[in-house]
């Protein structure tokens, strides 16, 4: 079972998901202006993910991960594949990969545990 932190600040609306071990030192990937992801310093596994404005997110069909363009090829490829898998793909549906679209979900908080 993995170890899930949860925190959501209505007033900001500012969801922050953390998983596993939080004291290894981790590197931040911005997916857009509104997602963050947190990995350990090899990007195999991801151990945070925090989402502002997230009902908004919510709300809209798709998000597209604008800033991880930006990353060297190599950072993208590893950051694409943590989204598709637990237990990040419980908050993230990445809908087209190759045009970094993703759809933002509610997960049940059993989900997130038994990823």
């Amino acid at each position: 079972m993995t170890s899930v932190m949860l925190d959501y600040d209505a007033s900001d609306d500012w969801l922050d998901v953390g998983f596993g071990n939080q004291d290894e030192p981790s590197r931040a990937v911005a997916l857009n202006d509104h997602i963050t992801v947190y990995t350990n310093s090899a990007i195999s596994r991801v151990t945070r993910v925090t989402l502002g404005e997230y009902a908004r997110l919510l709300m809209v069909n798709e998000t597209e991960f604008t800033t991880l363009r930006e990353e060297d090829p190599w950072v993208i490829e590893d950051v694409m594949l943590l989204l598709q898998r637990p237990p990040v793909n419980r908050l993230l549906h990445v809908t087209d990969p190759e045009a970094f679209i993703a759809r933002v979900l509610a997960p049940s908080i059993a989900s997130l545990f038994d990823a």
